[in-house]
């Protein structure tokens, strides 16, 4: 006899020269006598192993499925994290982007300004006064802080 170990039922004892009989024909299956099987102790032994491999290859199949589930579940966890990470840099750059614009207008404003202010010089020629050009950049720097008001007024409607 030989003693085939199964962890959760212990040993089972199985004849090593025991002969396996021929499987029953089709004429045997459904027969009247359904109980030859259960009287027989190497088809006995057979259900048993049967239903040992079973169990065994059930939980395999489950410790497989669990080990799935805690992969996905990791993968899961880390695809959340990073479309975190990723929305957070997509607000730090929407707000470089209403800085970077907001100072584009700025420096617009500020160059037709100042380009508003050569003209008025070159046009008035050196004839005009020290306070006549004080006067003119004094109502450029008015208009140009109209304008950026203006711009700055307009800039959180557009991003609506």
């Amino acid at each position: 006899m030989e003693h085939v170990g199964v962890p959760a039922l212990g040993h089972l004892e199985v004849a090593a020269d025991a002969e396996e009989p021929p499987p029953p024909d089709d004429a045997d299956k459904g027969g009247d006598d359904g109980d030859d099987d259960a009287d027989d102790p190497d088809s006995a032994e057979r259900r048993l192993r049967r239903k040992l491999s079973n169990r065994e290859s059930a939980r395999r199949s489950r410790l497989r499925k669990q080990d799935r589930v805690k992969e996905l579940q990791g993968e899961a966890e880390h695809l959340s994290n990073d479309a975190v990470n990723m929305q957070n840099n997509v607000q730090a750059m929407l707000q470089l982007l209403q800085r970077v614009r907001g100072e584009n207008v700025r420096l617009e404003l500020e160059c037709a300004s100042l380009g508003r202010h050569l003209l008025a010089i070159h046009e008035a020629g050196d004839t005009s006064t020290l306070q006549e050009r004080q006067q003119q950049q004094q109502q450029y720097e008015q208009q140009y802080q109209q304008q950026h008001q203006q711009q700055q007024q307009q800039q959180p409607q557009q991003q609506q």
